[in-house]
């Protein structure tokens, strides 16, 4: 019988850091003298490899913004400055709203993490018994069950039409799960527009009043929205459907606020990272459960520090590299819209938060800016951050029989890969034609794993209880003028 293959959901990081690993544009060698020249040198790299119109950062420090600025144009057709008060959509950076929000209620008593999201929901029901074991932990750290993301009418422009969280039970009703609830994390955007509706169940109040009652309000955050609500929408940066065109395109509206449908500014959305570096807004033990590595609690590989993802309550990331190396734990989540792509990295041992904004470009690149903002700050306050890296030592090899069953096809979150193996022993990994895949070459190696002649990539087989064999592939980018991107 053939063995079942399953691709890793961690590839996702993977084939990002490939897309990532060799920018359009390279730094130039430029002689940065203050903090500022620094930060807008690596927000305009992101850009500029991104392909943005327009991003704005703020660097958040011990109760203040102490840093903030931007780079690009409000608009390609009018007159206007990009200033400070500009928003932009800020994605699924959304969710770190959301599970803030759902431990709020916690510690009101409403709920708590393992409370079955069925008793909260009683209209919640599945076409599969098992979907009654979800709880509302689960659906923050991912690891629900759920197919992932079934959303519709969702990601419209100038539309606020709220149908695509209030027709989620409906359409649950007829899904399987994809796996036991608790097995393991995979990204979905379904679990948390449904902690939308456990926010306003649970709460007696629409989504974001009570966001805005349990968060906004006490933080101070005043320029925090969503579609519909009450601000100018011509704060809004503007967005392009291409780079040539100088139309700029309706406002950019998702109707799963709680998922990823958030505005804010650069320096509201650090402002909120920085609130959770402390107790004025959850109580410790609500920070402890949202920075805890739930992602390895469950099926997750061993070797996974400086993997891109690592699942916390409403982060993507707990120990985001390069800082997790250092011994500096860093909470990461990025976000994107059509249009509007988001980095937020949060230092909570320091004090400090990062939000980089932009209208188009690439998230992480965003991401990387921020962390390159952050690891400048340190390095102010005496604090050096190594942002080397490396593969684990190992030699090559010769291939173990037992190896070639593990050949076949490989499906995951982010597409498919064929694994084949040829009469000397070297794995080739193909993704379909139809989806542009160029053909990997690797070499066996005497840790079990595949590697490529650069040594930036390994790949390896790893069969587990389930039955089912895995695919776990780790790789480093080096981004001109930004941290490096660790990957797996």
């Amino acid at each position: 019988m053939r063995i079942q293959h399953t691709l890793s959901a961690v590839l996702a990081g993977l084939l990002l850091a490939a897309a990532l690993s060799a920018p359009a544009l390279a730094a130039e060698d430029t002689r940065i003298r203050t903090r500022e020249e620094a930060a807008r040198h690596a927000v305009r790299l992101a850009a500029e490899y991104g392909g943005a119109d327009s991003i704005r950062y703020a660097l958040w420090e011990g109760g203040e913004i102490t840093l903030q600025g931007g780079w690009g144009v409000y608009s390609r057709s009018e007159n206007r400055a990009l200033t400070e008060d500009i928003l932009y959509g800020v994605g699924s950076v959304s969710k770190t709203y959301t599970a803030a929000a759902v431990l709020k209620l916690c510690e009101e008593g409403a709920l708590t993490l393992e409370t079955p999201v069925a008793e909260i929901l009683p209209e919640f029901c599945m076409a599969d018994e098992r979907y009654q074991s979800i709880t509302v932990r689960m659906l923050l750290d991912h690891s629900s069950g759920l197919m992932g993301d079934s959303t519709r009418n969702a990601f419209l422009f100038d539309d606020t039409d709220p149908q695509a969280a209030d027709a989620l039970l409906r359409r649950l009703a007829t899904q399987r799960l994809k796996a036991e609830p608790g097995a393991y994390c995979v990204y979905s955007n379904d679990g948390y527009t449904l902690a939308e509706l456990v926010v306003e169940a649970a709460s007696g109040m629409e989504y974001m009043d009570y966001v805005r009652a349990a968060l906004l309000a006490p933080g101070e955050l005043a320029d925090t929205f969503a579609p519909g609500g009450d601000f100018d929408p011509d704060r809004l940066a503007r967005t392009y459907a291409s780079p040539q065109d100088p139309r700029a395109l309706p406002q950019d509206t998702l109707g799963i606020v709680g998922t990823g449908g958030i505005y804010a500014t650069a320096a509201d959305l650090a402002s909120f990272g920085g609130l959770l570096c402390g107790t004025e807004l959850l109580s410790r033990a609500s920070l402890d459960a949202m920075t805890a590595d739930w992602a390895a609690r469950g099926l997750w590989p061993e070797d996974s520090a400086d993997d891109q993802l690592g699942y916390g309550l409403g982060w993507d990331n707990v120990h985001m590299f390069p800082f997790g190396q250092n011994g500096i734990q860093a909470l990461v989540k990025g976000g994107d819209t059509l249009r509007y792509h988001a980095g937020l990295i949060v230092l909570p041992e320091h004090d400090m938060a990062v939000a980089v904004l932009s209208s188009g470009g690439v998230s992480t690149y965003n991401q990387l800016a921020g962390a390159r903002i952050l690891v400048d700050a340190l390095a102010q306050r005496g604090i050096t951050v190594d942002e080397s890296w490396s593969l684990p030592e190992a030699e090559p090899a010769r291939l173990p029989q037992a190896v070639l069953s593990y050949a076949g096809t490989y499906a995951g979150l982010t597409g498919m890969l064929t694994a084949s193996f040829d009469e000397a022993g070297a794995l080739t990994l193909a993704a379909p034609a139809a989806l542009g895949g160029a053909p990997m070459t690797l070499t066996y190696y005497d840790d079990g794993s595949f590697r490529g002649e650069e040594e930036t990539l390994l790949v390896k087989f790893i069969p587990e209880e389930n039955g089912r064999v895995y695919l776990y592939e780790k790789a480093y980018s080096d981004i001109p003028g930004l941290v490096p991107l660790g990957a797996a």
